[in-house]
């Protein structure tokens, strides 16, 4: 990515999503005080990381668009998508009106929320990279394990943030929500599991034909 993003806007996107990080603790804030100010502030920390987000897109998207290989192209994908979900979601959460309505949807948007960005954004990318560097081989546990990851990341967005706007909307909840929710939570530490097993199975072949 680094070759396709000219120094000057690699420079702004950095310094704007740093410059971001002490405005955006106005998001965290507003339930406890929501006065002008604190939406200001978390308002200008939302559309800082915006505007860094535009700065480089175009050449983050030919850089996308190159990718040779379809699980790399996949993973950076939905890394990127959550992301962009990301920006989005904590814009909206800056406006007054729309801030009220997610409040009313109670913690289940805030932990969706949270599950994007570190599950479907920072990890997916962490994963497409140690395959990208081949720090991580696509044995056939590794892919097994990370097919069960993506569905765990993917059904507890679903029912997180179908939670939420039950809530929100129809002041009522997910039938065995619950239930729903912690058998497919179960998907994530078992794709994680397959894929260490997929790792340590293939540097044991390895030791051992040595």
């Amino acid at each position: 990515v680094k070759q396709t993003i000219s120094e000057v806007k690699r420079k702004w996107f950095i310094g704007l999503m740093i410059f971001s990080v002490v405005p955006l603790y106005g998001g965290f804030m507003l339930n406890s005080l929501p006065t002008a100010p604190v939406y200001a502030m978390a308002l200008l920390g939302a559309l800082a990381q915006v505007v860094a987000a535009g700065l480089v897109y175009k050449p983050v998207l030919v850089w996308w668009v190159s990718l040779k290989e379809p699980v790399l192209a996949w993973l950076y994908g939905l890394a990127l998508v959550s992301f962009g979900l990301k920006l989005i979601f904590q814009l909206i959460g800056s406006l007054p009106g729309l801030h009220n309505f997610v409040f009313e949807a109670k913690s289940t948007f805030i932990i969706g929320y949270l599950h994007l960005v570190m599950l479907g954004g920072y990890s997916l990318f962490f994963i497409a990279w140690l395959l990208q560097v081949r720090l991580m081989q696509r044995t056939t546990l590794v892919q097994a394990g990370l097919m069960l990851f993506i569905a765990g990341i993917v059904f507890t967005e679903i029912l997180l943030f179908g939670q939420g706007l039950a809530n929100a909307i129809f002041s009522t909840s997910i039938p065995m929500y619950y239930a729903w929710l912690w058998g497919v939570s179960t998907l994530l530490p078992a794709g994680i599991a397959l894929m260490l097993a997929g790792q340590f199975r293939l540097f044991a072949n390895r030791s051992f034909s040595v």
